[in-house]
């Protein structure tokens, strides 16, 4: 105790830094190191499935149009990734984005 009597400034600053040290690995590790929680958080809370079925009716759909050599579909979140390859000659056409709006917006 004579120690800290003597050093008291010492003695305060290093409890301090202690409790500061303490807090800042608190903060970093909520921050950093995730706990089995989602990648999205909570932002797709109330996000509407896109069934398989639509899915695949909308790639049936395209690929039956003349223009289109072939579709993929893949969902991420709420984003809905559509990749369409033309066959060669055809330019992009209106209606296949028609066609696509409709059949996810149906």
């Amino acid at each position: 105790m004579n120690i800290i009597k003597r050093h008291k400034g010492l003695a305060i600053i290093g409890t301090l830094s202690l409790i500061l040290l303490v807090i800042i690995f608190i903060i970093v590790k909520d921050l950093f190191f995730n706990e089995n929680k989602s990648a999205y958080g909570d932002r797709l809370n109330g996000l509407i499935k896109i069934d398989t079925k639509i899915k695949d009716k909308v790639i049936d759909e395209l690929e039956a149009l003349d223009e289109v050599e072939e579709v993929s579909s893949r969902i991420q979140g709420k984003i809905v990734y559509t990749t369409i390859k033309y066959k060669e000659g055809y330019i992009v056409i209106e209606t296949v984005f028609n066609t696509l709006v409709q059949l996810f917006l149906c």
